[in-house]
This record gives C-alpha cells, sequence and structure tokens, in this order.
C-alpha cells in the first residue's frame, strides 16, 4: 500500500513538471527605425522587411530596459527575451532591452480599450 501511495505521489509530480514546462528565447531584432510605446508593457517597433519596405512588430507583455549606447550612424536595436509556458493561457513573459540613440526618440502610441477609451502615451524621459 505504501509504495503505491510512492509512486502515485512521483506520478503527479512528474505530470506537474511536464504539464508546467518553461522555453526561454531570445530574439535580437535589429534595425530599428522607429519605437512607440503604447502602454507600461507594450511596443511597437518600424523595422526594415525583405521587400525593401517596412513593417510593425508589436512586443507585448514585455518589461523594457533602455541604454542609450548606438551611435547617430548606426541603427537601433533590440534583445526581446521571453519565457512561454505550456500552462499558461497567455503564454508570454517577456523582458526588453532596447539599444537607443537617445531617449528623446521614444514615440507616445496610441491605445484603445472600447468602451473604457482610448488615448495617446505620452512619454516621460530625464
Amino acid at each position: 500500500m505504501f509504495s503505491y501511495l510512492r509512486l502515485f505521489a512521483f506520478a503527479c509530480f512528474a505530470v506537474l513538471l511536464v504539464g508546467c514546462s518553461r522555453e526561454h528565447h531570445l530574439i535580437k531584432i535589429e534595425g530599428i527605425k522607429e519605437i512607440s510605446q503604447h502602454e507600461v508593457d507594450r511596443y511597437s517597433i518600424l523595422i526594415p522587411n525583405q521587400k525593401g519596405g517596412y513593417e510593425t512588430k508589436l512586443l507585448v507583455r514585455c518589461e523594457a530596459e533602455f541604454y542609450e549606447d548606438v551611435l547617430p550612424e548606426k541603427d537601433m536595436w533590440v534583445e526581446e527575451a521571453y519565457v512561454t509556458e505550456s500552462s499558461s493561457t497567455s503564454g508570454f513573459d517577456g523582458h526588453c532591452i532596447f539599444h537607443v540613440h537617445s531617449l528623446k526618440e521614444l514615440n507616445g502610441g496610441g491605445w484603445n480599450h472600447g468602451k473604457f477609451g482610448s488615448g495617446q502615451t505620452t512619454i516621460i524621459t530625464k
């Protein structure tokens, strides 16, 4: 009886570990032309695409850090580190490290919460 209890406890623990697996990812996005902050944890970036134009990428649930360490003649870039969890419905927790020319280049982005209102974010820097 006691060995069955141990086996059951071990099986439950194993299922818990597998069900809550986490995958860590790190992506470096280069060539950023523009950064907009829509909300505390929502950013969009304008980057060149393969067709010679530009596209927008949205970074959500992104806890951000900014470093003014890019020379004026170089493009800005971001390191996006995030964790996906198989047990999570949202599946994303991110940390973005932006490397910019100056914090003055950040733009306020629009937001819309439906019947709860919409507006434009005001960027506050040094």
